[in-house]
């Protein structure tokens, strides 16, 4: 059984099972036992920490103000406990996390016990997290509010794991996975 350590304090840590368990048995079970059609979910993949994204915060009326985070430390590890029975592999958030989300030192603190796992992963394309932040922070030019230019979140990258990404835009990424799952073949299909 893999275990994934969601929340550590000097009181309690809370242990989060997600192989076998009973989340695994109530998505194997269908009603009238029949299988949905398509392709079954991949528990294999990786999650991927969307639900901090700002922009899609926004989206969902979490205002963004400067320097303070849009969800709350419990509500980001509450967020994170459904992702980690999502997933049999591990969390993965762009590097660009540890400089643009505030409150990220807080989170990945109280997720220590993931992180000791190697459950935690940053995505970007080159693995020393300060040379990437460089890299960014000179897209940003003269932006007064460029998150990479005091990183505050450096120390702790150190002890994530470092998924490759490849070189290219993201957007363009992201299309062609959205045209891929729309095909007739699709994940979307």
């Amino acid at each position: 059984m893999a275990a994934s350590v969601v929340s550590m304090s000097d009181k309690q840590t809370q242990v989060v099972a997600s192989f076998h368990d009973a989340y695994v048995a109530g998505r194997d079970i269908h009603l009238n036992g029949v299988r949905p059609a398509g392709p079954a979910y991949d528990r294999n993949r990786p999650v991927f920490v969307q639900y901090l994204n700002p922009e899609i915060l926004h989206c969902y009326g979490f205002r963004a103000r400067c320097g303070e985070p849009q969800l709350t430390t419990e509500q980001a590890l509450y967020a994170t406990r459904l992702a980690v029975l999502a997933t049999d592999a591990n969390l993965v958030m762009p590097a660009s996390y540890l400089f643009e989300v505030p409150g990220i030192p807080r989170l990945l603190e109280r997720l220590r016990g993931l992180v000791s796992l190697r459950q935690v992963a940053y995505c970007a394309p080159m693995q020393d997290v300060m040379r990437y932040g460089e890299r960014k922070a000179a897209e940003y030019r003269a932006d007064p509010q460029n998150p990479y230019v005091t990183p505050t979140s450096l120390a702790m990258a150190q002890d994530l794991v470092w998924s490759p990404r490849g070189a290219g835009c993201t957007a363009d990424h992201i299309a062609h996975r959205w045209d891929a799952a729309l095909s007739r073949d699709g994940e979307l299909a």
